[in-house]
């Protein structure tokens, strides 16, 4: 591609009913005002190689890394019958997983880290963005792109809820339903459940 732009047929958008997932860090921007950038790079480098390692092992597409914000689509490119259930599983994995994370930094300092996690399943129109260069970056818009009705919370972040969701591991505590509203639309979604692990 001479011109550095990409073929009008790799621009073709899908409609399709995914599950999305949206992690980021608590407290990332204290964070990087406490380290050096260097450092900062190096823990934000390990958080997401761990997301990208634990998304697709559940069959997750990765589709953007922005700062500490990471936005996972289940169900594109390729559906399973079990989408909704495999992005919930790989929240609840990649939780588990942060808590033994690597995150020292160059001097020997230790910062742990605690991440969100959000997740909503609905129909969107997904594809590629063009981007400087003829880069792509996928996106989604629609129901499932829009606000979380399912959020997983690890429960360090959490101080309410004391109830075990018998669908979820014995560890995790339901914190309490939540409605979110559809875009576009004055109805609202199904509820969706925020729970604490």
């Amino acid at each position: 591609m001479a011109n550095g732009t990409m073929p009008a047929a790799s621009l073709t958008t899908e409609r399709r009913y995914l599950t999305s997932i949206f992690i980021d860090l608590v407290g990332y921007t204290a964070l990087s005002e406490q380290i050096d950038p260097e450092d900062l790079r190096l823990l934000q480098r390990r958080y997401q190689n761990l997301a990208l390692t634990v998304m697709e092992r559940f069959g997750g597409f990765v589709s953007q890394f922005q700062g500490d914000g990471v936005v996972v689509y289940f169900g594109y490119p390729v559906a399973h019958e079990n989408d909704a259930e495999r992005a919930v599983r790989a929240a609840l994995e990649f939780l588990h997983r942060l808590q033994s994370l690597d995150t020292s930094i160059r001097d020997g300092s230790d910062f742990p880290l605690t991440a969100r996690i959000g997740i909503n399943t609905g129909l969107v129109l997904i594809g590629p963005e063009l981007l400087s260069g003829g880069v792509a970056e996928f996106s989604a818009i629609g129901e499932a792109a829009s606000a979380p009705t399912f959020t997983v919370v690890p429960s360090s972040t959490s101080s309410t809820g004391d109830h075990p969701t018998p669908s979820l591991p014995a560890k995790c505590v339901t914190i309490g339903r939540v409605r979110s509203p559809s875009m576009n639309s004055t109805r609202t979604s199904a509820p969706g459940v925020s729970v604490a692990c």
